[in-house]
Formats: structure tokens, C-alpha cells, sequence
């Protein structure tokens, strides 16, 4: 799912555009605080087999999550976020239907952009280091507790996990950015993820960006999806934050490996000081 405080394109440096974060969860230079709430679906349209084709989804999945977002930046260069998701799954194999829902695993992280940006020579923004850390606790319930036949009332994954990202970004002139991360959980394999993206502001309330991440496991079947996404947000400085998007894996031949492939769709709203 395409979670608020992922690693993604941020715009977050201008802080008298009330919509220049393009992620949710980032605040502003001069805000403070941010409380809000998101809905979040995906749907399972088709499957990747272990060599990487296309086929049908199996099992076909459904998936829902309602987020609980607060944050608060305790300095020019760095602020700490915490989501908790409550999520909801039903899937479909065969003559098996298995519906199941609750809570899942509260993620908390902090973010630091240590360097404020300058205008270059041409007019825009010379692009800056952001640093972010995020820590995953099991508070959802893992498969080793699920009393589903397709594990649909599995909400989290066992142990406490942990992810790592770095990227550059520019956010005056025409904002983008481009980033890595590496996720570590003890009970599952390694994941790397590259990505990138490019926004627009229009006007003083609005931003529309665009995204493209490849991420892959660190095993020897190389399981892997590619992924873009669009979000638009409107906002207002020091009073709220809105926003919908939509993003899909990129379902050709090659691109991913053994993972269903997912289309998706996010709202919200947070307010702001």
C-alpha cells in the first residue's frame, strides 16, 4: 500500500505553500504539529508467476486500511511521525472466501533534512540530503496467529522490523527528488527500493507529483514489483492538509516476480499548526 510516510517525493522546504508536501505525513519548515486521518484500497488484477510473467490473480485480494497519522517536527531539520492502520482483507481462492480485519503494526520514524536549500544559479532550488528512519513494532496479528484458510485475518508481520532510507530532493523551481531505501525484518527476506519523482505546484494551494519505485527482495528468486502513482493535495499553511491518489504496479513481463500485481487508491485529510 502507498503508506503517507514512505519514502516519496516531499516538497517540504518552501513552508508558506500550504500543499508543498507531497507526502502527507512531512510538515513544513515552520509547522509544527499534524494530526490527521487516511483511507487507503487495493485491489489484486492479475499476478506475477516466479519468472516473471503476467497471469491471473490468485488468490483475488481486496484490501483496505483506515491510518491514524500524528507528527510533529521538533526542529528546522528534523520531525517524527507515527501511523497505526487498522486494515481490513478479503480474498478468494477456488470455493474459499476468507474475510478478516483489525489492527496492525504501528510504524514510527524520524526524518532529517539537515541542509536548507538554496536557490542556484538558474533560479531553482540546488538539491539537498534527506535522511529518514523508521521503526515497525508487531502490533498487528502475524500468520503465526491467523485462523483464516488464506490468512485474511493476518494485519502484521511477526518481530519488529526496521527500514532505512536517503534521497535528494529539490523543492523550489520545479520540485523532484530521487531516493533508496532497505528494509530489514527478521522474519522475512531483505528489500532494496529505488525510487524517484517530479511534482508541480499550481498556484499556492495545490501540488500535483508523480512517482516510479522498483523494489526488489535480496533472495536468489529475486521476487519484485515496479510501481508508479500520482497524488494531487490541496492545502492550507498552518490549517490543513488533503489529498487522493492512485498508483499500480507496472503489470509487464519482467518487472516484478512472484507478488500479485495491485492497483490502488489513498484519501485524507490532516490538520496542521
Amino acid at each position: 500500500m502507498w503508506w503517507f510516510a514512505e519514502l516519496a517525493s516531499a516538497w517540504a522546504g518552501a513552508c508558506c505553500v500550504g500543499s508543498t508536501s507531497a507526502v502527507p505525513a512531512r510538515l513544513g519548515e515552520c509547522e509544527h504539529v499534524l494530526a490527521g486521518v487516511g483511507l487507503a484500497g487495493e485491489l489484486a488484477v492479475a499476478r506475477w508467476d516466479p519468472e516473471g510473467t503476467v497471469a491471473g490473480a490468485s488468490p483475488d485480494e481486496t484490501n483496505g486500511a483506515v491510518t491514524a497519522l500524528v507528527g510533529a517536527r521538533w526542529s528546522r531539520w528534523g520531525q517524527a511521525t507515527v501511523q497505526l492502520p487498522t486494515r481490513f482483507q478479503h480474498r478468494v481462492a477456488g470455493d474459499l472466501v476468507d474475510d478478516g480485519a483489525g489492527v496492525g503494526d504501528l510504524i514510527a520514524g524520524v526524518t532529517v533534512d539537515p541542509l536548507e536549500e538554496r536557490l542556484g544559479p538558474h533560479g531553482g532550488g540546488l538539491p539537498v540530503p534527506v535522511v529518514t528512519l523508521s521503526l515497525r513494532a508487531p502490533t498487528g496479528r502475524d500468520w503465526t496467529d491467523s485462523d483464516g484458510p488464506l490468512l485474511a485475518d493476518t494485519t502484521g508481520v511477526e518481530g519488529f522490523g526496521g527500514r532505512a532510507a536517503v534521497q535528494v530532493e529539490r523543492t523550489m523551481g520545479t520540485p523532484w527528488w530521487l531516493g533508496t531505501d532497505l528494509a530489514l525484518d527478521p522474519h522475512l527476506p531483505a528489500r532494496i527500493g529505488v525510487a524517484g519523482g517530479v511534482g508541480r505546484y499550481l498556484g499556492t494551494d495545490w501540488t500535483l507529483s508523480g512517482t516510479l519505485r522498483h523494489e526488489r527482495q535480496l533472495t536468489a528468486d529475486g521476487t519484485a514489483r515496479t510501481l508508479v502513482g500520482a497524488r494531487v493535495i490541496r492545502g492550507q499553511r498552518l490549517a490543513w492538509r488533503a489529498w487522493v491518489g492512485a498508483g499500480t504496479d507496472v503489470g509487464l513481463s519482467g518487472l516484478g516476480a512472484d507478488l500479485p500485481v495491485l492497483a490502488s487508491a489513498d484519501l485524507g485529510l490532516a490538520w496542521i499548526h
